[in-house]
């Protein structure tokens, strides 16, 4: 689906604009990506009363471009204007972390050929908090500072300068310790 089928009013498949999503988001074309969230976008994150709306996306899309994000669908089916399923993600934080990959349930709302709502539930979060843990561990002894400003009241802030900023001080774990395949054991 073109951009001007969606100006025309088109009615669109809401699988091909979510996938048309997906793409312009692997691609790390932010542009593209932006021009397929409704004006009155949400994203949230199940169970959390916040979100995030169209504007605040450039930070996450930044994040995301910066540790190299992949998402790919596991599974995904449409019941009107709602696509859900099963994906997988791939990332250079990850891989520092020692994760190959984590899986979460997303579910699109299309209205107009464009994404109005994001919901993600994650489905491997306690693994990735038992892999960051240990990183945690050593940066609030080794730099407590820049984990303060990376992490403000232990939260992350999603934007392309900070997803540097976590990339840097986890080489540097890496590079002090050995990061995540080092013998704990030895010590």
């Amino acid at each position: 689906m073109s951009t001007d089928d969606r100006d025309r009013g088109d009615a669109a498949d809401p699988r091909d604009v979510v996938i048309e999503f997906m793409h312009a988001a692997n691609d790390h074309d932010d542009a593209r990506a932006l021009a397929m969230l409704h004006p009155d976008f949400r994203f949230r994150e199940e169970g959390s009363d916040g979100y995030l709306d169209r504007s605040e996306m450039v930070d996450l899309l930044g994040w995301d471009r910066v540790i190299e994000s992949e998402a790919h669908s596991e599974s995904m089916e449409a019941d009107g204007d709602v696509v859900s399923g099963v994906f997988w993600e791939t990332n250079a934080l990850y891989r520092r972390l020692g994760i190959e990959t984590t899986r979460c349930e997303l579910t699109f709302k299309v209205r107009d050929g464009l994404i109005l709502e994001q919901t993600i539930k994650q489905r491997d979060e306690e693994a990735f908090l038992s892999a960051l843990e240990p990183f945690l561990e050593w940066a609030e002894q080794a730099a407590p500072e820049e984990v303060e400003s990376i992490q403000p009241q232990g939260e992350f802030v999603f934007s392309a300068e900070m997803a540097g900023r976590w990339l840097h001080l986890l080489d540097r774990w890496i590079a002090e310790t050995g990061g995540p395949d080092s013998d704990s054991d030895s010590e």
